[in-house]
């Protein structure tokens, strides 16, 4: 979506795109929809990687359309969340059914809204406040009280199961590569 070609396309339709600079990720002040593709190949998952650019876009009341990753699809809860798309092809024709749908458009920036509400600054400090007082704070303690051998049991039960979803994922994007 970098290459000029891309532009070209999106110029013959009437639009106008712009690659943001990683220094202005953060102001989406003069977007219109953002379109956030790490990759059209593969089933990469990019599971390292936060929900940001739909978050933002809630918060700033602008369409998204985004690739197939792992954190947008855990916070989807409905189709006016976001737009996936799986090609070059499918992004275009999303931004051209969003310039051309007003009630889409209209619905998607509502149903945003709604969702910004559940990630503004005082949910996150009260599910960060929920976490530490009924999750972290209690294994802690559970962790201190524990025997020597209970603790070694545990790590060793985390580095496995750490392991095995490594595999998973290393055998996934074999398996997508075919």
């Amino acid at each position: 979506m970098q290459a000029p070609s891309w532009g070209e396309k999106l110029g013959a339709l009437g639009l106008d795109w712009k690659v943001v600079g990683c220094d202005r990720w953060h102001d989406y002040s003069k977007v219109d929809v953002i379109v956030a593709v790490r990759s059209f190949e593969g089933e990469f998952t990019f599971d390292s990687k936060p929900p940001s650019k739909l978050i933002n876009a809630w918060h700033a009341g602008i369409p998204a359309v985004l690739g197939r990753e792992s954190a947008y699809r855990r916070e989807r809860k409905s189709q006016l969340d976001y737009i996936e798309v799986a090609s070059p092809e499918e992004a275009i024709a999303a931004v051209e059914m969003l310039r051309g749908d007003r009630n889409l458009r209209a619905a998607t920036i509502e149903n945003g809204r709604i969702r910004a509400q559940e990630t503004a600054n005082a949910q996150i400090i009260s599910q960060w406040r929920n976490f530490l007082t009924n999750v972290a704070v209690p294994a802690y303690y559970r962790w201190c009280t524990a025997s020597i051998w209970q603790q070694q049991i545990f790590l060793a039960r985390r580095h496995l199961i750490m392991k095995a979803n490594r595999l998973q994922s290393r055998l996934n994007q074999f398996i997508s590569k075919k």
